[in-house]
């Protein structure tokens, strides 16, 4: 499981450790010179668990989650929790 996010580290972490939630590998903002539209951290969290982007999903709640997805070569995942908040609707490849 790799997580990629466009925060900071130290707040990353700090999130995944109060949820407890399970990670292999962490791509913080400030990991990548390129940020998401840009496939470059996705790329980057693939390189580091060793995976292929066709074995993968990236699940993300961002139009702009989608568009680093596509070119990443990843199947993209729309969670729609952001929805209700921004107003702006997700677009998911299958």
């Amino acid at each position: 499981v790799g997580v990629v996010t466009t925060s900071p580290r130290w707040y990353a972490e700090q999130l995944l450790r109060t949820f407890k939630v399970r990670h292999d590998v962490l791509v913080a903002y400030d990991d990548t010179t390129e940020h998401k539209p840009d496939p470059e951290p996705i790329r980057h969290a693939l390189n580091l668990l060793e995976v292929e982007p066709d074995e993968a999903l990236h699940v993300g709640d961002d139009v702009l989650d989608a568009e680093a997805s596509h070119h990443a070569g990843v199947t993209s995942v729309g969670a729609a929790w952001a929805l209700a908040n921004t107003g702006r609707a997700a677009i998911c490849q299958a």
